[in-house]
């Protein structure tokens, strides 16, 4: 009877037990626990999950973008503020870390650095509304009316029917004294979103300063039907309501 030749083995397939394979598996694991975390309304668990991933993974900008979501969940802003350095520090162009570390300094008070942040951002990807948008508000804080109006028209280029940008640049134009073209803008935001009150209540602001109170009393009405807990919107429909 003739010997069989020998088989060569195969090489062993990868399995989730390999060192590479399991580093991967145990990162998602931590990302998915400290979702749940957050999603249940425990960012301090959260924070201490993706602290150990952080000190695990010290190259992965995305352990560290989480872990300054969670921070700034768990009311630490500052230590938010680092996470997002060294998230920005593993992927300097990439926008949502640009735009998430630049809404941390806003929150801390630090615009003029936010607006840096965001201008990268928007170069990187002048595709994306976020960046522009978010641009056209810090720069609308600072008081650089011109700029803030560039920044919201290319947000509205995106997004023609962006309530928020239509918004932001109807306030914008208005600071500027535009008060036409700011009205124009409020009543496209309005019909863009049909729910949401400000756009009625900005758009009484320009035709108070206008002198058309009937027609500001109106915006007003609309604003207070939507949002029954704008006290200031209340106070100024009752203020014109008054006999002058």
């Amino acid at each position: 009877m003739q010997a069989r030749t020998p088989r060569t083995p195969l090489p062993p397939d990868p399995r989730p037990d390999t060192p590479g394979a399991a580093t991967l598996t145990d990162l998602e694991a931590r990302f998915a626990e400290a979702s749940a975390a957050l999603r249940d309304g425990r960012p301090e668990a959260a924070v201490a999950v993706l602290t150990e991933a952080a000190a695990l993974h010290r190259r992965d900008p995305e352990v560290h973008a989480r872990l300054s979501r969670a921070l700034a969940a768990a009311g630490h802003p500052e230590r938010a503020l680092e996470a997002a350095d060294r998230a920005v520090a593993e992927r300097p162009e990439h926008a949502p870390y640009l735009v998430a570390r630049a809404d941390l300094l806003i929150a801390l008070g630090r615009g003029a650095e936010a607006v840096e942040n965001l201008r990268r951002a928007a170069q990187v990807r002048p595709d994306l509304l976020s960046p522009q948008r978010r641009l056209g508000a810090a720069l609308l804080r600072l008081g650089e009316l011109e700029e803030a109006v560039d920044a919201y028209r290319q947000a509205v280029a995106l997004a023609p029917d962006d309530a928020e940008s239509m918004l932001g640049l109807g306030r914008a134009l208005a600071a500027q004294g535009r008060l036409n073209e700011g009205a124009a803008c409020f009543r496209h935001a309005a019909l863009a979103d049909p729910a949401d009150a400000r756009p009625h209540a900005a758009l009484a602001r320009v035709l108070e300063t206008q002198e058309r109170f009937a027609d500001a009393a109106r915006a007003l009405e609309r604003a207070v039907a939507l949002d029954p807990g704008d006290a200031d919107s209340a106070r100024r429909l009752e203020a014109l309501r008054a006999p002058r």
